[in-house]
């Protein structure tokens, strides 16, 4: 993860985000690409330090940060939820 230009090794949890539009993916079959995979949800150790911009790497895909929030139990932070977007690779023409 890069976080203000410094790299962190950190242990994340990288999911796409469902809708009630693409909830009925994971109960039949279909053609690949008929759901919105553009947004992904990340949970992150309480530790993580994240912002908008951010990026993370993670089995070979980048990702940038859309937004990032921590959740707290009991006054302590338990951990961090963001959003996350898969960044496309740019190439030249």
């Amino acid at each position: 993860m890069r976080h203000e230009g410094t790299e962190e090794t950190v242990r994340v949890f990288v999911q796409p985000m469902m809708t009630r539009r693409t909830e009925r993916v994971w109960q039949k079959v279909t053609l690949l690409g008929d759901h919105d995979t553009s947004r992904y949800l990340a949970f992150l150790p309480p530790d993580a330090k994240s912002a908008v911009g951010d990026t993370l790497e993670a089995q070979g895909e980048t990702y940038e940060f859309l937004k990032a929030e921590a959740f707290k139990v009991n006054g302590k932070t338990s951990h961090v939820e963001a959003v996350l977007q898969k960044r496309e690779e740019k190439r030249g023409g």
